[in-house]
């Protein structure tokens, strides 16, 4: 049923809680630069005059946005004029790169960072009969001490790190709520071995006579029906999941059987139904046990890609949903099962289809470049917020909190930067999301459930020496990772987590502008040696349970993808899947 649902709306910004009652703002707004930052005095959040018109959510950075401006513009304003429907309202928007004011007809609505969670506005109160106004004030600057992933913070691009973005980047849209009392989140938790679902759901306006109405069914076969009085701040529900259409009882998500089953929420008052919502869920279980990586009690070895999401014409934002099913489409063909989205949240849609394709997710953090109170701060308001938004997508099967000690850099030897992923690592158990927490991606481990290494030597035999027995391996990586790099933080040992190598390869021919890891290659052919005799040293290293190549696609000046930026293949799908299996085959 959501599948239906999403295929006829293919623009819809939250997939797994769908309402049919909504209005997509993207399009052509209103846009200034503000280079005197004179738009508070002179009250453009009253409405201004535009110097350009900009296509949200295109970045005005981009191509796709019809300005194309790569310079940095500390403070933006948008406006967009709008007829509401007469309903109560909830205003969303996706993603904001820079700290947010939100106005509507001149109330200030919102105010903070909004650059990687959703921002979801009650404006009923504000709406007026006939024409309404939405005015945003972006300030965006080069601070590192707020989370910007892979966003230069210099006027040029340098190393891995590129063209900013600024403003919005992600959908702006209105939803119409029927009644005062509607759903407000759902949590979905599969208990996949006890074939049960933990739901909490949030009711807002909640009266003594309210009412959930919780259906589950798996392809329009009744799963399970119960009907609950809602209480106060969560309601929290066991599902049972049995259904005898499947072998074991239930039908377990993998990448290879993406089995999904349909839910529908109803709200009750009384007998009337106010708010009518429809989700999913996979059920799956992601362990460890000794240094296995188990997906529903079962083995599983991963073969990943580092994929950065970056289009030409539209940097971070995808230019449509059918991009994001072309990636996807790319890694199951080309035989991986699992993609790291590297320093970036990704649209929501993008979770969305690998639930529905089958395709393993590991969630990363962007990252800030200083220690410091700000940095802290921020991170520690974001993590939560990402952990809530995007814990219904069960293809995430873990959380990349820190990347090779950006944000800790001394964490090396610093106990309070220890600490601080320490604490980042307990706060996602806290919240009990049944996925994998690594701590910090690369090198410099202090706790974390698998134990990540990224090392780009161009030579088989070099990793072979180094890795192949794992008694003496983490001694002898002293002296090959980056100085001064090592695999543990000081006072952090090994204590028999699963092992990947979670970055390696990022080969780059001589034919590139750009530049890649070690020496270029010179032809297809040496790509094709290169890149296989890599990847079939790791596959026969007997404690490696898998590995991510970096990576999916060329970004800007960084050309080591299998992929150009246009999604080109270097050599060929069938090659890159034959790669993964072993095989060398011309």
């Amino acid at each position: 049923m959501i599948h239906t649902l999403l295929d006829r709306h293919p623009t819809y910004p939250r997939p797994t809680m769908f309402r049919d009652d909504y209005t997509l703002l993207n399009g052509p707004w209103d846009f200034c630069f503000d280079q005197n930052d004179q738009g508070l005095s002179l009250q453009y959040f009253n409405g201004f005059t535009p110097s350009h018109i900009i296509q949200v959510p295109f970045a005005y950075q981009t191509v796709a946005s019809g300005i194309h401006l790569e310079k940095s513009v500390k403070v933006i304003w948008y406006q967009k004029k709008v007829f509401f429907k007469d309903h109560d309202r909830l205003l969303h928007f996706e993603g904001i790169d820079g700290d947010a004011s939100i106005y509507l007809n001149g109330h200030l609505l919102y105010q903070g960072h909004a650059s990687y969670q959703r921002i979801s506005l009650s404006i009923t109160d504000y709406v007026t009969q006939g024409e309404n106004i939405i005015v945003i004030r972006v300030y965006d600057d080069y601070s590192t001490s707020r989370p910007r992933g892979k966003q230069r913070w210099q006027n040029e691009n340098f190393g891995c790190w590129y063209v900013e973005t600024s403003g919005i980047y992600k959908s702006v849209w209105v939803e119409n709520i029927p009644s005062k009392t509607y759903i407000k989140q759902i949590w979905l938790s599969p208990q996949a071995s006890l074939r049960l679902l933990e739901m909490k759901i949030d009711v807002t306006g909640l009266t003594a006579d309210t009412y959930l109405d919780i259906n589950v069914s798996y392809k329009d076969q009744p799963v399970s029906h119960i009907i609950t009085l809602a209480t106060d701040f969560l309601t929290s529900i066991t599902v049972p999941m049995h259904t005898l259409s499947a072998q074991f009882k239930v039908h377990f998500w993998t990448p290879d059987t993406p089995h999904l089953y349909d839910i529908e929420i109803k709200v009750l008052d009384k007998d009337k139904v106010v708010d009518d919502v429809y989700s999913y869920v996979a059920m799956r279980e992601i362990n460890v046990l000794q240094q296995s990586i188990l997906l529903n009690h079962e083995p599983i070895y991963l073969k990943m890609i580092l994929d950065q999401g970056y289009w030409p014409e539209s940097g971070l934002t995808p230019p449509s949903l059918e991009a994001l099913k072309l990636d996807i489409q790319l890694m199951k063909n080309s035989g991986f099962n699992g993609v790291r989205k590297h320093q970036k949240i990704e649209d929501e849609r993008f979770y969305h289809l690998a639930d529905l394709f089958g395709l393993l997710v590991w969630l990363e953090m962007p990252s800030h470049y200083e220690h410091n109170h700000h940095s802290i701060q921020h991170y520690f308001d974001l993590l939560p917020k990402v952990l809530d938004q995007y814990q219904n997508y069960q293809s995430i099967m873990a959380y990349v909190l820190f990347n090779e000690s950006w944000g800790v850099p001394a964490i090396a030897f610093d106990h309070e930067q220890q600490q601080c992923t320490v604490a980042a690592y307990h706060l996602v158990k806290t919240k009990g999301t049944g996925r994998l927490v690594i701590g910090n991606d690369g090198w410099e481990h202090t706790v974390t459930d698998l134990v990540t290494l990224h090392h780009y030597t161009q030579s088989p035999a070099l990793l072979k020496t180094i890795y192949q027995n794992p008694t003496v391996m983490f001694e002898t990586l002293q002296h090959h990772l980056p100085l001064p790099r090592l695999p543990f933080a000081k006072g952090y040992v090994y204590s028999g987590q699963p092992l990947i190598l979670s970055e390696y390869a990022g080969i780059a021919s001589s034919a590139d502008k750009g530049w890649g890891y070690g020496d270029k290659v010179s032809s297809k052919d040496d790509f094709h040696k290169r890149l296989y005799g890599l990847t079939k040293t790791v596959l026969e290293l007997p404690h490696m349970q898998g590995y991510c190549i970096t990576q999916l696609t060329d970004v800007e000046q960084e050309t080591n993808g299998l992929f150009t930026s246009e999604r080109k293949a270097k050599l060929s799908v069938d090659i890159y899947r034959k790669i993964n299996e072993g095989i060398y085959e011309s």
